[in-house]
C-alpha cells in the first residue's frame, strides 16, 4: 500500500540529494529464511503456507522448542515479520508490530476451530512446520515451494536484515499506516 516509501516517483531526485548530503538514518528490519531442501529462501514480509488447488485446504502442526505450539486443519499458516504484520498477516486479523521489534507472528488462516489466536514468538526461535496434508510454500508472495504430507521445514530469524533509508523529518511508522488504511 506504499507506506515503506517515502513518497512517490516527484520525490526520488530530492530524496537522492537528501541521501547524498548524508541527511539520513538507517532502520534495520528483521527478515525470515525458510529451509527448503538443504537451501535458504529469505523474505521480508512472511512465509505463508496454504492448501493447493481452489479449497486451500491443509493440515499444519507447528513445533518451536521441542513444544508443538500449533496444530490444525484450515487454509493455512502466515508467519510474518514485523514488517509483514502489516501486510497479509494483518488482513487475516493478526496485529501490528512495530517495525523495529525482533519478533515472528504467526497467524492461522481460516482455522477450522474457535479457540486458535495468532502467537507472537522471540526472533530467536525457529520454528518447525510439518505438513499433515499437503500446502504450498510462498514468500513474499512468490512460491517458493511444496510441502508434502509428512515434510518438515524450519522458519527462523534471517541471517541479514534489510536497511531502510529514513529521513529525520518523516512521518513516523504508524503515521504512515493509518493514512494509508484510512484512504
Amino acid at each position: 500500500m506504499g507506506f515503506l516509501s517515502i513518497g512517490g516517483g516527484e520525490s526520488l531526485i530530492p530524496a537522492l540529494e537528501r541521501f547524498a548530503s548524508g541527511e539520513y538514518e538507517i532502520e534495520r528490519r528483521m527478515r525470515l529464511a525458510v529451509g527448503l531442501r538443504g537451501s535458504e529462501v529469505s523474505a521480508l514480509n512472511d512465509v505463508v503456507f496454504v492448501g493447493p488447488g481452489g479449497h486451500r485446504f491443509t493440515e499444519l502442526s507447528v513445533r518451536c522448542g521441542g513444544e508443538e505450539i500449533l496444530s490444525f486443519a484450515g487454509d493455512g499458516l502466515v508467519v510474518a515479520t514485523p514488517t509483514g504484520s502489516t501486510a497479509y498477516a494483518l488482513s487475516a486479523g493478526g496485529p501490528l508490530i512495530h517495525p523495529t521489534l525482533s519478533a515472528m507472528l504467526l497467524v492461522p488462516l481460516s482455522p477450522h476451530t474457535l479457540g486458535l489466536r495468532p502467537l507472537l514468538l522471540p526472533a530467536g526461535e525457529e520454528i518447525e512446520i510439518k505438513a499433515k496434508y499437503p500446502a504450498h510454500i510462498f514468500a513474499d508472495g512468490d512460491k517458493v515451494g511444496v510441502l508434502k504430507r509428512g515434510n518438515e521445514v524450519y522458519v527462523r530469524k534471517a541471517p541479514v536484515d534489510t536497511l531502510f533509508v529514513r529521513f529525520p523529518d518523516e512521518e513516523g511508522f504508524f503515521s504512515r499506516v493509518w493514512s494509508c488504511f484510512r484512504s
